[in-house]
């Protein structure tokens, strides 16, 4: 097994693939880097695996295993929405087309989109046309952070399985947690194992990640003259693309502040400190609310984190 937490989620994939009682369409919903897209791979080979013994599957060797997992697998269509880009109806007309073939190496076929609230209004209402009017041998694995934007008749046609971030005690099990986390502390907060693989397999994403925890420490610390200041110097450095920069700076911040409601304090300063505790899940609320707005609206980048720095 190739992932890390969602025993329980996984249990169900491999009832419903063993006992064929698979639905046409699965929705996987919970926060981003949980690992949720291994898993869809996962379960996609596991249907598509050619090992004779059906517990041994996903075997990884067979060359059903090795083609999906590259996303190569003739019956797989793998539609992977860009962070902040629309799916557009052109790729669902792709996609009707690949519909209307026959399975080639498989009894089933497998779509996986990605970001899937990505889909814009136009290619919302062509899936749910399909969706509507399912092909034979076919099921469908919708990925998202965000189902509520998707519509409510796309959501009631697919089975939920949702995932949660994943324990700390299970993230430790990773061979490189402990080292990712002397430079990072606070990695572990999220529970997003997705993100712990990134620094693993990326020294400019560790980096970034280091400089952002100090950023997001002194936004924290500093008054609001000096936030705001900070803002400046973060858009002229940023003029293009700024969005991912920006949205890893949110999720950061959320992380510090979650990390600051762990303090351990002496007992007579507890009424001080459940005041100021109820402030800093205020604050993550608010920032965890701008964070979403940033990847899923057009907002305004710039005044949504002037706005933060006034009222956090």
């Amino acid at each position: 097994m190739q992932f890390i937490g969602h025993h329980q989620q996984w249990l169900f994939l491999k009832q419903i693939a063993h006992n064929h009682h698979m639905p046409h369409a699965l929705l996987f919903s919970g926060e981003e880097s949980l690992g949720k897209k291994k898993i869809a791979f996962q379960f996609v080979k596991m249907i598509f695996c050619q090992h004779d013994n059906q517990e041994q599957r996903p075997c990884e060797q067979c060359t059903s295993c090795l083609l999906t997992e590259k996303a190569a697998h003739p019956d797989l269509i793998f539609i992977n929405s860009q962070p902040h880009k629309e799916i557009v109806i052109s790729q669902m007309r792709n996609l009707r087309s690949f519909l209307s073939l026959q399975p080639i190496m498989s009894a089933e076929r497998a779509v996986i989109i990605n970001n899937a609230h990505c889909l814009n209004e136009e290619s919302q209402n062509c899936f749910l046309k399909i969706l509507e009017e399912p092909p034979k041998h076919t099921f469908f694995i919708l990925i998202t952070a965000f189902p509520h934007l998707l519509l409510p008749t796309i959501r009631s046609r697919c089975a939920n399985v949702k995932f949660y971030p994943v324990g700390i005690s299970q993230l430790k099990q990773l061979p490189f947690f402990e080292k990712v986390s002397q430079d990072l502390p606070d990695i572990g907060q999220r529970g997003q194992p997705g993100i712990i693989f990134q620094i693993t397999a990326s020294a400019d994403f560790k980096e970034q990640k280091i400089l952002l925890e100090k950023c997001a420490k002194n936004f924290l610390h500093n008054d609001r003259g000096a936030r705001l200041l900070f803002i400046k110097e973060f858009f002229e450095k940023n003029k293009e693309n700024f969005t991912p920069e920006l949205s890893l700076l949110l999720e950061t911040i959320t992380d510090v502040l979650r990390s600051a409601l762990r303090v351990k304090v002496r007992e007579e300063a507890l009424e001080n400190i459940a005041k100021i505790a109820q402030r800093i899940k205020k604050a993550i609320e608010l920032t965890e609310s701008y964070r979403q707005l940033l990847q899923t609206t057009n907002v305004n980048g710039r005044l949504l984190l002037e706005n933060l720095a006034l009222n956090i």
